[in-house]
């Protein structure tokens, strides 16, 4: 699976930082029951039931974490009862491939399990003889996934209204425009997350008057201003890929400014839960000063009256 996606991942690592894992999961039903086809031979599902193909209760997949963002490639094998399995368009006709892109969230390839998949192990404990998933047979899901992770990435927004015929990158899926256009996009959301960020911290500041920021916050947000003068000006000369990395930075250390424990522990700890927490303290000892004040008042002017009487 790597030797498909390596040269793509190469080039688009430039704007992004993407790091590849996998996971299998075993038994996994879907949501929605596919219609058997009679006329097709085979198991269907219609274009308007795609929205519930991932059955998020009980798919036990990745999810997007802080600002990690995590996109899933799904292919999916039917069990032996619904396969061959067929995903129709709009006009009841069958996808070829049998692929789809959900989007913000990944890309499914529906395969039929290769013949001897499901034969049961043998009666002594061994392997069952028939073939199990090669390198070869990911060629096609490979094919699908890339074309999902160009739709995702805005690499192929689609037929360009200019009637402009692009040359494809047979090689790495990806031409050397396009990767520029992925890091000046990078770039400038990069930017704007970093900005937004300090922007966000200075307002908590105000809004808290006896909040105290340390030297470290404060050196972090300095840093943070600094990457994205930086990243303004490589941006502005067209070096983009400098860009991208200066704002990373900016970002990483607003971020990290803005999440501060000691900036958290304060914006939680309000002036209403120090009254609480600082009130049982003092009024045992405030009640009986003002009580002696009280009674020093009532002597006072006792005496006074009495002086003028």
């Amino acid at each position: 699976a790597a030797a498909y996606l390596r040269p793509f991942l190469a080039r688009v690592r430039r704007a992004y930082d993407i790091t590849v894992d996998s996971q299998v999961l075993y038994y996994a039903k879907l949501s929605i029951a596919p219609t058997y086809v009679s006329g097709m031979q085979a198991h269907t599902l219609a274009s308007s039931t795609l929205n519930d193909f991932v059955n998020s209760k009980d798919w036990v997949l990745d999810a997007t974490v802080e600002s990690i963002k995590t996109l899933h490639f799904l292919l999916y094998i039917p069990a032996p009862e619904h396969a061959p399995l067929r995903i129709l368009d709009t006009q009841g006709m069958p996808l070829d491939p049998a692929a789809f892109t959900i989007a913000d969230w990944g890309g499914v390839h529906v395969m039929d399990p290769p013949e001897g998949l499901y034969e049961p192990a043998a009666a002594d404990g061994a392997a069952g003889p028939g073939p199990r998933i090669t390198v070869e047979m990911l060629q096609g899901p490979m094919e699908s996934w890339l074309t999902s992770l160009r739709r995702l990435l805005a690499i192929d927004p689609g037929p360009s209204p200019l009637r402009v015929r692009q040359l494809p990158d047979v090689d790495a899926g990806v031409t050397e425009w396009q990767v520029r256009v992925l890091e000046r996009a990078a770039a400038t959301g990069r930017i704007r997350s970093a900005r937004q960020t300090l922007d966000s911290l200075r307002t908590l500041v105000d809004s808290i008057p006896n909040m105290i920021v340390s030297d470290g916050i404060g050196a972090a947000v300095a840093r943070a201003a600094a990457r994205v003068a930086e990243a303004e000006g490589a941006w502005s000369a067209g070096r983009f890929g400098e860009a991208v990395l200066a704002a990373s930075r900016a970002q990483e250390e607003a971020e990290a400014a803005f999440f501060d424990e000691s900036m958290l522990s304060q914006l939680y700890f309000p002036d209403d839960h120090k009254m609480a927490v600082y009130v049982p303290f003092f009024v045992p000892v405030l009640l009986p000063v003002f009580v002696a004040l009280v009674r020093e008042a009532q002597t006072a002017v006792k005496a006074r009256a009495g002086h003028a009487g």
